[in-house]
């Protein structure tokens, strides 16, 4: 664990407390690092006093964000990937800090999903103007996840990126290893439980549970909210394996999929997945297990600093401005 201390607070500075865990191998990290004064000076100015910390390998991010809950910091910001975010989350839940984040990995789901510029300091000035917001996580075994759980082609994908190529080639490595995949990958039957509601699909391509709408860049679990106390999922089917994939993403693209006869959308606050043969899970973009596997809402888990702007994914109110606790 690296620490850089903060530099002495303001004179009107509040007292309110922020770190920043840094994902040394994330793209971006070392511009990052190079800009920490400025980083610091942007949270001086919303009244803030930041340390960072920095990652020194995989399950890092869980024991440093865990800590700094511990010790009463209010604010823990993720500057990373979306794997760098899922640790700390993991780290968070059930905690009375709040996560932030600061856009510098590679797909930056998270900040895409609340709108958030993808400058770093543009990101932490928008989100330090909004406000504390409760809510839900999704839980594969005994994981949380913020934004989606994937079964089926995209766990296969997931898993063959590794950390080196992702960092090399970036999108690349993903769009790589689709391609592959959708040439390789073989089609299972599956048995998914709703809330204890049985379908069958066969053959299922992939099944994404999602806790937020955004998967990568699009949305699929479109009509999803994660403060409602349920997950939303959506089954793709279809016989012909490659030619099925291939409208999947062309619906996918075009936000037509929901309509599509091959496809289920689904909500149910729990989740189970059977395969007749076991299936790659993934957890927020990183490789986790294999099925069968249980999928659970967790209602308010997680306090989240958001930005001002209405945001779709969100039914209810802030935090400061309702009973469920204090504001920041």
């Amino acid at each position: 664990m690296t620490l850089h201390s903060g530099s002495e607070r303001a004179p009107d500075q509040s007292g309110r407390r922020a770190t920043v865990i840094l994902n040394p191998m994330a793209p971006a990290a070392s511009k990052f690092r190079a800009r920490w004064a400025d980083v610091q000076r942007t949270f001086r100015d919303f009244g803030w006093d930041a340390d960072l910390l920095e990652t020194k390998g995989p399950g890092d991010a869980t024991t440093l964000a865990h800590r700094a809950a511990d010790r009463a910091t209010d604010l823990v910001v993720a500057a990373g990937g979306d794997g760098t975010l899922n640790e700390i989350v993991n780290g968070l839940a059930h905690t009375p800090a709040a996560l932030g984040v600061i856009p510098v990995g590679t797909t930056n789901v998270w900040v895409r999903e609340l709108g958030l510029p993808l400058r770093p300091l543009a990101a932490l000035r928008t989100l330090l103007a909004g406000s504390v917001h409760q809510i839900d996580l999704g839980r594969a075994g005994d994981r949380f996840f913020l934004l989606m759980a994937g079964v089926g082609f995209d766990g296969y994908v997931m898993r063959a990126v590794t950390p080196q190529t992702k960092r090399t080639f970036g999108i690349a490595a993903y769009l790589y290893a689709g391609f592959v995949t959708a040439l390789t990958f073989r089609s299972v039957s599956a048995d998914v439980y709703c809330d204890g509601r049985l379908t069958t699909v066969s053959p299922l391509h992939l099944a994404v549970i999602g806790n937020t709408r955004r998967y990568a860049t699009v949305a699929i679990t479109s009509e999803a909210y994660c403060d409602d106390g349920l997950l939303d999922l959506c089954l793709f089917a279809g016989q012909h394996a490659f030619l099925s994939r291939t409208l999947h993403v062309l619906d996918v693209l075009t936000r037509r999929h929901t309509r599509s006869k091959f496809v289920l959308y689904e909500r149910a606050s729990e989740v189970r997945i059977e395969t007749s043969r076991p299936l790659p899970v993934q957890l927020d973009g990183d490789f986790v297990g294999f099925t069968p596997m249980d999928f659970a809402a967790v209602p308010k888990a997680l306090r989240v600093l958001l930005p001002a702007a209405p945001l779709p994914m969100l039914r209810l109110v802030p935090v400061d401005q309702a009973t469920a606790g204090p504001s920041l």
